[in-house]
């Protein structure tokens, strides 16, 4: 897991100003096209070439692989479960 500073952003869907992102399964560092899920909403969005965030569209869900789907359903219900600080 890996944890790495991004240029500040806001959620898509909520408005929250973000400014981190965490890869649960690599050590990578966001890039253009990655998914994020808000640690506040838990909306799914995705990565800029700028490291901000744009909504991800229906488009992309419904061609995204099944066992990504998952995964992400799976991040969702654990922010759910766990807000963070102040959320």
């Amino acid at each position: 897991m890996k944890s790495s500073e991004v240029p500040p952003t806001i959620c898509p869907s909520c408005g929250k100003r973000l400014d981190g992102a965490t890869d649960p399964l690599t050590k990578a560092t966001p890039k253009e096209g990655d998914v994020s899920v808000c640690a506040y909403c838990q909306n799914i969005a995705v990565f800029r070439a700028d490291q901000t965030l744009r909504a991800m569209t229906a488009r992309e869900w419904a061609e995204m692989p099944a066992t990504c789907r998952k995964q992400l359903e799976a991040i969702q219900l654990a922010i759910d479960q766990f807000p963070p600080p102040g959320g």
